[in-house]
């Protein structure tokens, strides 16, 4: 199975255990790399309330296949998430900066009396900038609104997140990064460990190529997973994985007496009840739905990497995007192609 660099050398059939590597030591270490290149570096975003274990759970295995077979999309996919959480992120802060002054002016017109725009609203004197971790969570669908007759609204749209800064409903020390990584999987320690992992496979695989020591074409095919795998990871590195459940800031308002313009802004089938019964599913019927759906729809009721987020992207980014999509292709086909 092993294929040598000098010009002398030939395939090998399977090798047993020598006082050399085996055909299985191979084979192991390959496969645990594009394992954790391509299972772990997956970035799922928060489930909806309504949506089952059951489907959490294949959705994830059809993330899992897409980045196996086309990992240059999700490295496509996250570049474009790491775009909106920047720009999100400066247009968030701005909107923060604007409200704290808009309220120190109300409270100086008043004599250095509190005049909140909107009844109810406590505001954190202490409040901080966004972070990049907080936009992420955000983007992700991880911050969700309780009001106090128990309705929860999940908040995707930047617009709707604007309007809660605005009005002083939401800061960051709602959403400590804290308590983002308590929600989270796996902390940066684990991402560590895994991009170190890597980062070994690869120093191996160019050690022994260097030293015209034997290198098969399975480890130059893992090669092309563990790029492609350290950069989606930086590309997400902020990002939380694997949120079961979004955070919750409570409102001080009933449903029906949100304020007008943030009111408007929500979206009616982004509601659901606090008690309202989880949805249950058959495991068969949800892999039925899936297999009768286009790989890359979202319409199987993927919440996780294909979800729509009403976050408008610049058509020049999206052409950058494109492009680096159509160069890791190129890059990663060549890799295939030498081995």
């Amino acid at each position: 199975m092993e294929y040598r660099v000098s010009a002398s050398s030939g395939l090998l059939s399977w090798q047993l255990d020598t006082n050399n590597r085996s055909t299985w030591d191979i084979v192991w270490s390959c496969s645990s790399t594009i394992f954790a290149c391509t299972w772990t570096i997956i970035h799922s975003d928060v489930p909806g309330r309504q949506v089952s274990e059951a489907r959490q759970q294949l959705m994830c295995v059809r993330t899992w296949l897409i980045a196996l077979l086309v990992p240059e999309l999700i490295l496509g996919f996250a570049f474009l998430e790491l775009f909106s959480v920047i720009n999100s992120r400066a247009r968030y802060n701005v909107v923060q900066a604007e409200a704290k002054i808009r309220r120190q002016a109300r409270s100086i017109s008043h004599g250095g009396l509190r005049n909140e725009p909107f009844d109810g609203v406590l505001e954190n004197p202490n409040a901080a900038k966004w972070t990049f971790a907080q936009t992420f969570c955000i983007n992700a669908g991880g911050l969700a609104l309780q009001t106090q007759d128990d309705w929860i609204y999940t908040v995707t749209c930047e617009d709707e997140m604007v309007l809660l800064i605005q009005s002083g409903m939401v800061s960051p020390l709602d959403l400590r990064e804290r308590d983002i990584q308590e929600h989270a999987k796996q902390d940066w320690l684990g991402k560590l460990f895994t991009l170190l992992q890597v980062s070994w496979f690869i120093c191996n695989i160019i050690t022994r190529w260097a030293s015209h020591v034997s290198v098969s074409p399975f480890e130059l095919a893992t090669v092309a997973y563990c790029l492609l795998g350290i950069v989606i990871y930086g590309f997400w590195w902020f990002k939380p994985k694997d949120m079961g459940a979004p955070i919750i800031v409570p409102l001080h308002y009933d449903r029906d007496n949100i304020p007008g313009d943030l009111h408007d802004a929500m979206h009616s089938t982004g509601w659901t009840h606090r008690l309202a019964p989880l949805k249950e599913e058959h495991i068969l019927l949800i892999a039925w739905d899936a297999m009768k759906t286009p790989f890359l729809s979202d319409n199987a009721g993927d919440v996780e990497l294909l979800k729509e987020r009403p976050i408008e992207t610049p058509s020049w980014i999206i052409h950058i995007a494109v492009i680096l999509f159509g160069l890791t292709s190129l890059s990663y086909c060549g890799i295939h192609i030498a081995a």
